[in-house]
């Protein structure tokens, strides 16, 4: 797992205790080849058994928000959104 360096211990730690392997990596602009995506889409392809899940572009996540967290929001307002406003993180 690629994480940038100056992530909270605490998540640092979590990820190790799960059995992860950790890259620390610089705080550098997307455009950079040691930021964080590029480096775990990277250490995946040389693993054999490496995964890229791709967060940020896996329509997996799309669908399991459209398939779940809509009709669960919509079900606890009973139908009654008048706006929605979310943010991305981990």
């Amino acid at each position: 797992m690629a994480m940038p360096a100056s992530i909270a211990q605490e998540k640092i730690d979590a990820m190790k205790i799960f059995g992860a392997s950790v890259i620390l990596t610089p705080s550098v602009p997307f455009t950079d080849k040691r930021h964080y995506f590029h480096t775990a889409k990277r250490a995946a392809a040389e693993r054999k058994n490496g995964f890229f899940p791709n967060q940020f572009d896996n329509e997996a996540n799309y669908q399991a928000h459209l398939e779940g967290t809509a009709p669960e929001i919509w079900a606890q307002t009973q139908g009654s959104v008048d706006g929605f406003v979310a943010s991305a993180g981990t």
